[in-house]
This record gives C-alpha cells, sequence and structure tokens, in this order.
C-alpha cells in the first residue's frame, strides 16, 4: 500500500508515530484504545491484464479486440480502495515493424488489419488506472487465414444395376450408387488454425464401358426409376464395365475463437465409385408351340 497521511482526532492534528507515546517504527501512527484514527491510503495497483483475441480472420485481413477488465485496489477490509480505470492504450505492429494506430480509449476497440498473404499482425494493449498505475501488455498475433490441406477424400460407393446379374440388348438398365454420396465434415488444425472442411457431392460422370458417358447424378436406387439409365446396342457375356467419378466441392472455415469463418472455396475432389461389370445379352425369339 501506498501510505499518503494520518490524523489523530485526539491530538487536533499532531501526528504520532508507531504505538502511542513511541516514536517508531514508521509508517504506522500513534492509537490509543478507544481513541479514532484516520488512515488514508491510495490505490497503488494496476488494473488486469487486458487480454486481445481475434474476433475475425478471412484470406485478407485480422481483426482484433479484448474484454474490459477491472481495477484493483490494495488489500481487503474497510481500507480496500480502487480509484478506477481511466483508459487503454493500444496499437498494431506489422510484420515486427513500428507501432501504427494507436489510441488511448475509455473502451475496448475492434481493429481490423488488412494483410497480405504470410505477413502477420500484433495487437498490444494495456489498461490504466486514474491514478497512471498501468497493467502488462497483452498480446496477440495472428495471420491471414490461408486455405488448409484438403482432406482425405470421402469413402467411394460401389454402382448397383437392374436388371441384375446382366442386362439386356436395346432395353435400358438402371444404375445407381451405393450408399448415396453424402456430404463429410472434417476438422483439422494446421499452422496455429482450427479449420473446418467441408466436403459435398456435388455430380457425378459416367462411363458405360461401351464408348457412352453420361454427366449426371448418383442415381436412384432399384424399384425407383432411376435418373441414370442408359441401352446397349450390342451384346457382351463378359460383360461392360460401368464406372463412375463422383465430384466432391469443398469449402472451408476458419475458428477465430467465438465463430466459424467463412465459407471459403478450395478446388474440389473427385472420387471413383467401385466399379461394375454388367453383362448384356442379345434376347432370342422363340417359337412356342406349334
Amino acid at each position: 500500500k501506498q501510505y499518503v497521511a494520518y490524523y489523530n482526532w485526539t491530538f487536533g492534528g499532531e501526528c504520532g508515530m508507531g504505538v502511542y507515546g513511541s516514536s517508531g517504527p514508521p509508517p504506522y501512527m500513534a492509537d490509543q484504545f478507544g481513541t479514532p484514527v484516520l488512515d488514508i491510503y491510495v490505490d497503488s495497483t494496476p488494473p488486469d491484464v487486458p487480454q486481445p483475441r481475434v474476433t475475425a480472420a478471412d484470406t485478407t485481413s485480422v481483426t482484433f479486440t479484448w474484454d474490459p477488465v477491472i481495477d484493483r485496489g490494495d488489500g481487503v477490509g474497510p481500507d480496500y480502495f480502487a480509484v478506477g480505470l481511466d483508459h487503454y492504450s493500444s496499437w498494431v505492429i506489422v510484420d515486427g515493424g513500428a507501432p501504427e494506430r494507436y489510441a488511448e480509449t475509455a473502451t475496448p476497440r475492434t481493429i481490423t488489419v488488412s494483410l497480405r498473404p504470410h505477413r502477420s499482425a500484433c495487437l498490444h494493449v494495456n489498461a490504466v488506472d486514474r491514478l497512471g498505475n498501468a497493467s502488462a501488455f497483452g498480446v496477440t498475433c495472428a495471420q491471414p487465414a490461408g486455405p488448409p490441406p484438403p482432406p482425405s477424400p470421402p469413402a467411394s460407393g460401389a454402382i448397383f444395376a437392374n436388371p441384375s446379374p446382366r442386362g439386356l440388348v436395346g432395353l435400358e438398365s438402371w444404375f445407381w450408387i451405393q450408399p448415396v454420396p453424402a456430404p463429410v465434415t472434417t476438422e483439422e488444425t494446421f499452422k496455429g488454425n482450427r479449420y473446418r472442411v467441408v466436403s459435398s457431392p456435388t455430380s457425378a460422370i459416367w462411363s458405360f464401358g461401351d464408348g457412352s458417358q453420361l454427366a449426371g447424378d448418383f442415381g436412384l436406387r432399384y424399384p425407383q426409376r432411376s435418373t441414370v439409365r442408359h441401352a446397349y446396342d450390342g451384346w457382351s457375356i463378359a460383360g461392360f464395365t460401368v464406372a463412375a467419378i463422383v465430384n466432391y466441392g469443398l469449402t472451408w472455415y476458419v475458428w477465430t475463437g467465438t465463430r466459424w469463418d467463412g465459407p471459403y472455396v478450395m478446388p474440389g475432389q473427385d472420387v471413383e465409385a467401385t466399379s461394375l461389370v454388367h453383362p448384356v445379352m442379345q434376347a432370342q425369339p422363340e417359337l412356342q408351340g406349334g
């Protein structure tokens, strides 16, 4: 505590030192049983240290702020005293350069810093009370969020057909992928950032083994009428190899400490379904009866 003054009402302003009748030790004041003594102290403890944080980050900028802090008084009990917070001092440093955007504010402020890829910005902030007691500086640094590495491709489905096990020349065969491709969400940490990547199936490219192709979806399981159908003009006992490549679009998000920022687009992925060998036979007319 920072001792300033005392006043003994009994002695009309005479200030003693230590125990009544004694000359020491300072800085204790004279006192005797039943005689009130006024102690005056001044707050000498700085406020709590502000904790800056990132509230948003995208591919070209980062945004900082901090939460309010309180002033702290000296000790506890009847002489506990805090003068209160006066202001925050804050600034940013980009890539270790000189301080920029210095300001003294009564409340926390939000600072957005535009950055080129691979550059970083650091926010410095402290709190000062009304007697000039200053806290230590809270510091946090961040970079623009770049795309994370692509996730592992989703599991592939398998191709099924109807009629099965073989089709007929000139008769449409219906195809589908099972299980049906569905969105997959993965999370990972990369270069200190927490990412969420969503893989969403968008379409499929089909090839039917006879030179024909179709850009479509994933088909519908029998007995529904599939959206992927093909009629063969020729037959093959060995079977035609039916293949499908599923296209997945990828979007990513970055965690800013309070929310997921995004989505941002990254190159997609192609996943090949397990192919199907589909024999096709030629129907032969038969004369029945005579």
